[in-house]
């Protein structure tokens, strides 16, 4: 059997994988989500590979991609900028609440640009969101921020939520009278 050649994003990928590897925590793919997206210490990470650029680097996420990684714990978003020395590791969070300021067509794909000084481009001119204290920080994996009172959700849980949370939003566009039975889950930072 001949080896598949990998890919310039597959190669970063692995690069990163074994890099936190390297911090003895674990890291496996959640296989319930599409998206290339991994538990890696107490994280989920969405993980966006782009080749070396010379002026910029362009990462394509669609709105379901944004469902599916903001309603589990501790979501970030890790953004390989062209060798694993060049690493956003940005909670998605903090991502996400800029995506009304970021690029996107019609059908939902966002078209997120990261620059040469690897902060993420917004609309207007000059307008950049700072990442600074997120590059290469590979503790905000290993030990990110607690969030107190909240229940912690398994990653199978959270994709409940987001289905759940998609039929009572078509069934109240549709005009339906609709109706969850448990009232404490969230669907896009709505109970």
């Amino acid at each position: 059997m001949a080896n598949k050649q990998l890919s310039n994003t597959d190669k970063l990928l692995q690069s990163f994988l074994e890099k936190a590897t390297e911090f003895q925590t674990s890291v496996e793919l959640i296989k319930v989500l599409k998206s290339r997206t991994y538990h890696i210490g107490e994280a989920n990470v969405l993980v966006r590979a782009s080749s070396e650029g010379n002026r910029r680097y362009f990462f394509g996420i669609n709105y379901i991609t944004v469902e599916e990684i903001a309603n589990p714990d501790n979501p970030f978003v890790g953004f390989i900028c062209g060798s694993i020395e060049k690493v956003v590791i940005i909670p998605a969070k903090i991502l996400f609440k800029h995506l009304p300021q970021i690029s996107h067509d019609r059908n939902g794909e966002y078209k997120i640009n990261i620059d040469k000084d690897l902060n993420v481009v917004l609309a207007g001119r000059n307008n950049r969101l700072d990442c600074g204290k997120y590059l290469n920080n590979w503790n905000l994996l290993l030990s990110p921020p607690v969030v107190k009172d909240e229940m912690q959700n398994t990653v199978e849980e959270s994709l409940h939520s987001i289905l759940q949370g998609r039929l009572l939003e078509i069934g109240n566009m549709r005009g339906y009278d609709t109706y969850c039975p448990n009232k404490s889950k969230k669907f896009n930072e709505k109970n």
